[in-house]
């Protein structure tokens, strides 16, 4: 594959005129390993296997994060974004401060330019989350969103992800339908199977075998593409029917809210990015060989399935912690990374974001360097 374009500054990087690649056996690679790791990757991943790097170019890259996310952004437009998942609620004001500090989270972060807010769908807090016991503070989900829709303009809204469990089917397409018209257009579906056994005991909610959980997930997918298809639908899927569904008022993203689907199993939940959805989401601490691995299933499904691989937006979740160990550059060659492995959108949550000083960091120094490279 070849792209001849216009050349594009990047920093202190050049992508040529017209520029090949291969995926192995050039020496211009160097000896290193990881080196020739990273592009390998990337090359796969963006279909790029039957071409070659120009000498003079590679010569000259001193980074390879850097070289990779360039040529990515030159032959696919595309650039790295970030977003932004608040999964915590324990604020120094106890509760009363939670209305107002959310309020402070979202706008500044809609400003500085975060593509995406996302919150958990949970009723307990996960145990050990930031230090945190499982009767700590948590907000359901697609109330929350609704504040931050009147709060925010620009950013995306999410739940990461809701757990089919929880909500039944159709009632759940009325509210991503609702969220998606009161913010304007700006809503994900974000789903899974569900995972957490003890809160949904706990609250007393059945929580059904994997198998069946699954079937679960994969009737509310096929319901959604039948819904957002027309005005009014008759659903009968594994384990719920909805003989006369509709769908007014409809939302306002065309052609319907991006559905994406958490998780890297790589039978069941990752055939069903293939088959229904427009995006993944991946954990960064499941470490970049397993998320390489899930990358590679995922392709793999998209090609049995004669989907175009590239069409799936790839995203991942991750933690930042620029109190304590993470700084602005180990966070920007994270960010590198993951858009060498072809992942367009990777997703913060941060420990200590009701300080609000993260966010002005991510605004000035972090936002900035991504959208220049």
């Amino acid at each position: 594959m070849e792209h001849i374009g216009k050349s594009k500054n990047l920093g202190s990087k050049i992508v040529p005129h017209k520029a090949k690649f291969v995926e192995s056996d050039n020496p211009i690679l160097g000896k290193s390993g990881k080196r020739r790791e990273l592009l390998s990757a990337f090359l796969y991943n963006n279909n790029y296997t039957q071409q070659e790097m120009p000498e003079e170019t590679a010569q000259k890259t001193e980074d390879i994060y850097q070289y990779i996310y360039a040529v990515n952004l030159f032959h696919k437009g595309e650039k790295m974004h970030i977003g932004l998942q608040i999964p915590s609620f324990k604020y120094p004001g106890g509760t009363a401060d939670i209305r107002p500090k959310l309020k402070e989270i979202v706008t500044t972060a809609d400003t500085a330019g975060f593509h995406s807010l996302w919150v958990m769908d949970h009723y307990y807090q996960i145990k050990g989350l930031f230090g945190e016991a499982y009767t700590d503070p948590m907000l359901e989900s697609y109330t929350t969103l609704g504040y931050f829709a009147g709060l925010t303009e620009k950013a995306n809204l999410g739940v990461l992800v809701t757990g089919v469990i929880y909500r039944h089917p159709s009632v759940l397409m009325k509210m991503v339908n609702t969220l998606d018209i009161l913010s304007g257009g700006r809503a994900y579906l974000g789903i899974g199977a569900a995972w957490y056994e003890d809160e949904a005991k706990g609250l007393g909610i059945p929580y059904p075998s994997t198998s069946e959980r699954f079937e679960q997930l994969e009737d509310n997918l096929k319901l959604a593409k039948t819904l957002w298809d027309g005005e009014e639908a008759s659903f009968e899927g594994q384990r719920f029917s909805a003989p006369a569904i509709t769908n007014n008022p409809a939302p306002l993203s065309k052609p319907h809210p991006r559905i994406m689907i958490g998780g890297m199993g790589p039978k069941k939940t990752l055939r069903m990015v293939a088959q229904y959805a427009d995006a993944c989401n991946f954990f960064e601490g499941a470490g970049m060989d397993k998320m390489q691995t899930a990358l590679d299933t995922l392709k793999a499904h998209c090609e049995r399935l004669g989907r175009d691989y590239n069409t799936v937006e790839k995203t991942s979740l991750g933690t930042v912690h620029l109190s304590a160990n993470d700084t602005v550059d180990s966070v920007i060659k994270r960010s590198k990374e993951l858009s060498a492995m072809g992942f367009t959108h990777t997703i913060f949550n941060m420990r200590d974001v009701y300080k609000i000083t993260p966010l002005e960091t991510f605004a000035k120094e972090i936002i900035p360097a991504m959208a220049e490279l």
